[in-house]
């Protein structure tokens, strides 16, 4: 969040990293939803198969491809990533 409104990283990045923790995220809020992948990737408009390689394993997925799985499933991409960490001191910054 930039002033207090949420960047469109879609527009801004290419492929992000699907690491273990947004797969276990992920399928937890589908179980939880009891939502079929077929039903999530009709809704997106994606095959079946990226819906299952997201459930699954981590991967390198085109960002506007996830946001469109993740808009099917009301899930909002922040709820799956966490911030980076900035820290500055001395005139340096470090994002971790």
């Amino acid at each position: 969040m930039i002033n207090g409104e949420k960047l469109f990283l879609s527009k801004h990045i290419d492929r992000i990293n699907w690491e273990q923790r947004q797969v276990d995220k992920f399928r937890a809020i589908i179980s939880t939803r009891g939502l079929s992948l077929r039903a999530i990737a009709r809704k997106a408009g994606v095959a079946h198969s990226f819906v299952d390689k997201l459930r699954s394993r981590p991967c390198k997925p085109e960002m506007t491809t996830l946001v469109k799985v993740l808009d099917a499933v009301e899930i909002d991409v922040y709820q799956l990533f966490e911030a980076p960490t900035i820290t500055i001191s001395a005139g340096e910054a470090t994002v971790m």
